[in-house]
């Protein structure tokens, strides 16, 4: 099945409390990056700065903000050792130049994550802008799925989602794309 299926289930998902939510980010015309493997580089690096501030969240506020792997290990893209072989356990997951980060609802704000997104851009000097899209899912229970919205579903769908109701974060701007569609 299509992950288009699910936005029916996401979108009941935000209007309703739920266990679990995600935050997405996406390289902005990483097409035009093939050339420049140093650039799509730091965006690695980026993934791993805030996979790093969350785990450091999860020690400094004594509970579990960033979800981990049974194994209680947070998975970082550089540990290639560590990370599972399917990547709907990893935390961040990453598909290309997407990555999902994975936390428990209400834990961590949109706010707060925005801020983190863009003290990684301003320290590892980058230059990229990323799509980005939060949303809360329901349950990490692929069994579950059908009737409830699977942490699965969430890449692809905030992925597809951020370029059309999304924000645009860089180093110094958050373009809200829903307010620029209307006008605003």
């Amino acid at each position: 099945m299509s992950h288009t299926e699910y936005f029916d289930l996401f979108y009941k998902a935000q209007e309703r409390p739920c266990k679990f939510r995600a935050f997405m980010i996406d390289v902005q015309n990483s097409k035009k990056l093939q050339n420049n493997w140093q650039e799509y580089m730091k965006y690695f690096k980026c993934v791993d700065y805030i996979t790093n501030t969350l785990c450091k969240l999860n020690k400094k506020e004594n509970k579990e903000i960033f979800l981990q792997n049974e194994r209680n290990v947070p998975v970082f893209f550089s540990n290639r050792a560590n990370r599972p072989k399917n990547n709907l356990d990893s935390n961040p997951m990453i598909l290309g130049d997407c990555a999902c980060f994975f936390t428990k609802e209400n834990t961590i704000s949109e706010e707060q994550f925005i801020k983190i997104l863009q003290e990684a851009i301003k320290e590892l000097d980058v230059t990229l802008s990323f799509h980005y899209m939060s949303g809360a899912y329901e349950t990490e229970s692929y069994a579950e799925g059908g009737r409830k919205l699977y942490k699965g579903y969430m890449l692809p769908i905030l992925e597809d989602l951020s370029k059309k109701e999304g924000k645009i974060i860089s180093r110094n701007s958050i373009i809200n794309l829903k307010d620029e569609e209307n006008g605003i």
